[in-house]
């Protein structure tokens, strides 16, 4: 079944849904369908910027590919690839694990495999060992995230601001918790390598007679080898250089060693409004509390203008983009590409996954609007038992997971819902509770059939979600069970403390 259609389907069955009284507060009508779809798409347009972030990622990657310095490289590489077939894909899972957990990519992945499918086949793999590495890899990063700005975003919106803990004068940031989430990436990257080469080693090192032959039947134009020049030679180096700032750029702690010189030149940059959506304009909460631990008093600031780039290690989403797009046009310039073909080319490439990210959201606006999900968190006590203590802790993982097979992504609703609950046990119970819901809520995702990355994966690699089930059911089950264990353990190592 076409994973659109299915979408369909899903956001049906989750609006009969809400027409029972005791699961939904504010029944949702057929009708509401469309307007649910439009307020996805608003939000994936402009409240988040994914959709942008999508197209500009999509432009500097194929300014990358259109190049062919990667193709050369793969060339040139050839008898070295195979020879170290398994350190390959041991690499690229592990790139992709740390990309996705420190740059929070997850559908960027998607236009690598034109590229990984052939490297996989030259390795002597079949074409499922590319979506094992990038899609397993990012999935493993998308669920225990190093990444400052994630956290931050996390902690801000669901935590700090949760109505249910007001006055509680709880301040998480991004670096809070780091400790706990390094160990939990190491620990579910190493399952996914270890899963990968057993699989590669085992299984794929036997070539399919009719990989074979389509390889043999290819057009002359796919399998001619480019030249690695010095133009491709530098083309890649600059490929590294701008992901590398991009990640770097993100950090705070960097920001600390630059704060008196990490700032570009106000004659380069110009400025721009600040403040409220770009209005000029700027609120100061009323006792919020500032990074020297003083009280702010309420106030607006009016024409409040500040530089576009901000000290190295403070980028945003903004930052980031420009920093890609100016990426895209070097590289463009540099190989001789046409830039407005490169961008018509990465935006037609893209809107597959955004009208699948558009239907994904969707089924969250309408169990969102319904309040389903605080429904569901109303059966949980307000006050903390001894006895159900652990079972609560453990519902944190559990509950979330089972919610997220079937409705992918809705981690962040169940931080704000549990927050509360969480918190009346202790505050470190509540900050490990939320990544521990993150944890669970995107493994679970990763094996979703509502998942748009995978579906859309699953697509280029022209495999079907029956088959991959029954290759990564073993995988999956691992990762669950050697996730609950952690949790478990550092719960345990909580009370103890």
């Amino acid at each position: 079944m076409h994973f659109y259609l299915l979408s369909l389907l899903a956001i049906v069955g989750a609006v009969l849904l809400t027409w029972l009284p005791k699961l939904a507060s504010n029944p949702i009508g057929i009708l509401d369908i469309v307007p649910s779809i439009f307020q996805s798409a608003q939000e994936i347009f402009g409240k988040w910027g994914n959709a942008l972030g999508i197209f500009v990622f999509a432009f500097f990657l194929y300014a990358v590919l259109e190049s062919r310095s990667v193709q050369a490289l793969f060339a040139a590489k050839k008898n070295w690839l195979q020879k170290k077939g398994l350190l390959t894909v041991v690499l690229i899972t592990v790139i992709s694990s740390f990309l996705a957990s420190g740059l929070s990519w997850y559908d960027e992945f998607i236009h690598f495999y034109p590229l990984a499918i052939p490297l996989m086949l030259a390795m002597g793999f079949d074409t499922f060992g590319a979506l094992l590495c990038l899609y397993g890899g990012s999935s493993a990063g998308q669920a225990a995230k190093i990444s400052n700005e994630a956290y931050s975003y996390v902690f801000g919106s669901h935590i700090n601001k949760n109505p249910g803990l007001e006055g509680k004068g709880i301040h998480f940031t991004g670096n809070d918790g780091i400790v706990f989430r390094v160990i939990a990436w190491l620990l579910l990257t190493t399952i996914v390598v270890l899963f990968n080469i057993w699989y590669c080693n085992k299984i794929f090192r036997r070539v399919q007679v009719e990989e074979q032959v389509t390889i043999k039947n290819s057009d002359p134009d796919d399998i001619t080898r480019p030249k690695l020049t010095r133009v491709r030679k530098l083309i890649l180096a600059l490929f590294i250089f701008f992901v590398g700032i991009s990640i770097a750029g993100q950090f705070p702690k960097i920001s600390e060693k630059w704060k008196h010189n990490g700032e570009i030149s106000q004659k380069i940059t110009s400025s721009y409004q600040a403040g409220i959506d770009g209005t000029g304009k700027e609120f100061h909460e009323l006792g919020a509390i500032n990074e020297e631990e003083t009280m702010k008093i309420a106030k607006m600031e009016e024409n409040k203008k500040e530089k576009f780039w901000p000290a190295f290690g403070k980028w945003g989403d903004l930052q980031i983009y420009s920093w890609f797009i100016i990426g895209g046009i070097v590289i463009c310039l540099l190989s001789k590409q046409n830039i407005f073909d490169t961008l018509v080319i990465s935006v037609q490439n893209t809107i597959p996954l955004i009208l699948g990210y558009i239907l994904m959201q969707t089924l969250l606006v309408i169990v969102q609007n319904s309040e389903i999900i605080g429904n569901l968190g109303s059966i949980l006590p307000s006050r903390p038992d001894a006895n159900i203590k652990y079972l609560v802790l453990f519902g944190a993982f559990l509950f979330p997971f089972l919610i997220n097979l079937f409705v992918p992504h809705t981690r962040y609703l169940f931080i704000s819902t549990f927050a509360p609950l969480l918190y009346a046990f202790s505050k470190d119970i509540l900050l490990y509770g939320a990544i521990t819901i993150i944890i669970g809520s995107t493994i679970a995702s990763t094996f979703s059939p509502f998942n748009t990355i995978l579906q859309i994966s699953l697509q280029e690699n022209k495999v079907t979600y029956r088959e991959f089930l029954k290759k990564t059911w073993l995988l999956g089950l691992t990762m669950f069970l050697s996730s609950l264990l952690l949790v478990s353990v550092w719960i345990f190592s909580i009370k103890k403390g």
